[in-house]
């Protein structure tokens, strides 16, 4: 009896050394991948020419509207709240043959939204996004034509890691940015995507 015991131990001892030995390869991988990406990322900072643009898009913490310091539970959840939708535009000043740089040669455009719409989902993200393109900021940041324009946005499953998000970037990339070289990339290293929007066939 002691003896299968022992052999029990010794197999489930195992099976966790295999299990555990797996994960570390994917923490390994999860770790190669982001720094592959963020490398992705970098190099195309600093490669920005002018009349390109780098997009990053995210919401940020709900707000809520005439709290105080100290308030009841009852207070909470009778004060108005808006969700904040935060747009970044990375462009670079200049002409194309001044030296490339991370941070001096960029100037950053924010275009921020707050709406009584809490449900932050994929169409509220590119309703903002058509709102920021009709924008007269957005028109002044002149954007050249055949020019890339490269988005980056995280994971988050409920607006943009879907079906939907892919729709509407395809769209977005034949009702309004048509002329330009348009980019989808994502932070997130678990299922990284970089796809050209006007490439309909699959390879």
């Amino acid at each position: 009896t002691q003896s299968r015991s022992s052999a029990a131990s010794d197999v489930y001892k195992r099976q966790l050394l295999l299990q555990l030995k797996d994960e570390l390869e994917l923490i390994n991988d999860h770790v190669k991948l982001e720094k592959k990406i963020r490398k992705e990322y970098n190099n195309q900072k600093e490669q920005l020419r002018n009349g390109e643009a780098i997009i990053i898009m995210d919401f940020k913490e709900n707000m809520s509207l005439g709290s105080g310091a100290v308030e009841t539970a009852r207070d909470f959840y009778n004060t108005p709240h808006r969700s904040i939708f935060t747009i970044a535009v990375y462009t670079r000043e200049g002409n194309d043959n001044e030296r490339l740089c991370t941070r001096d040669g960029l100037k950053i455009h924010y275009f921020t939204f707050a709406s009584d719409c809490l449900t932050h989902d994929t169409q509220f993200v590119f309703d903002c996004f058509r709102m920021m393109l009709n924008h007269e900021d957005w028109k002044s940041l002149n954007i050249k034509e055949n020019r890339k324009i490269n988005l980056w946005v995280d994971n988050a499953p409920q607006h943009f890691r879907t079906f939907q998000m892919l729709y509407e970037f395809k769209k977005l990339s034949e009702d309004h940015l048509k002329n330009n070289q348009l980019y989808l990339n994502y932070f997130a290293a678990v299922s990284y995507t970089h796809l050209r929007a006007h490439e309909t066939e699959a390879d």
